[in-house]
């Protein structure tokens, strides 16, 4: 496996908002060192989300991309196709609504260099919402993948990862 970093879209008839996912990865601000390649997982969509898939990467540029098709619907199946076709050491899961900080794909690759013991490494999530949030969303945000995971960085011993935003060493996958 080559070192470098594979961005894993799973995707359901996400036509209409692949772009914004799309152009936050484009603006990754990774030094020329760092390998990367966006794979976009069509989950069996009835939309045109292939062909919008395949448009955005020549509008932004994205030279080392995958476009596959996973038969099966579910999360679960479209992210196995993805790290299944990923070439590089490590992989990130971006939801297909999730917008990356610039600096995200860079900094997975750094803590992944520097801490070889890690297997997975969760991210924050900020939500950015169309219309004001009801009141009851702070006290439930974590469902959604939004917030803090953890009160330190560290082993969890106890919990989860948010799988919007997860990254994962890619050989401990393939064990």
């Amino acid at each position: 496996m080559l070192q470098g970093i594979s961005i894993i879209i799973p995707t359901y008839n996400s036509a209409s908002r692949l772009e914004p996912t799309i152009q936050h990865i484009a603006a990754q601000e990774l030094p020329t060192t760092i390998a990367w390649e966006l794979i976009v997982v069509n989950n069996n969509s009835t939309d045109n989300t292939a062909d919008v898939a395949k448009s955005l990467f020549e509008k932004y540029q994205i030279i080392e991309n995958q476009n596959r098709f996973e038969p099966r619907q579910g999360l679960s199946f479209a992210r196995d196709c993805g790290i299944k076709n990923a070439k590089y050491t490590y992989s990130i899961f971006c939801d297909d609504d999730n917008w990356l900080a610039k600096d995200y794909a860079r900094q997975v690759f750094e803590q992944m260099e520097t801490n070889h013991s890690m297997a997975a490494l969760g991210g924050y999530g900020e939500p950015v919402c169309e219309i004001p949030p009801p009141s009851w969303f702070q006290d439930l945000s974590s469902y959604y993948a939004v917030g803090a995971q953890a009160l330190s960085a560290g082993k969890i011993d106890n919990g989860y990862l948010y799988g919007a935003g997860l990254s994962i060493r890619n050989e401990v996958y393939h064990k």
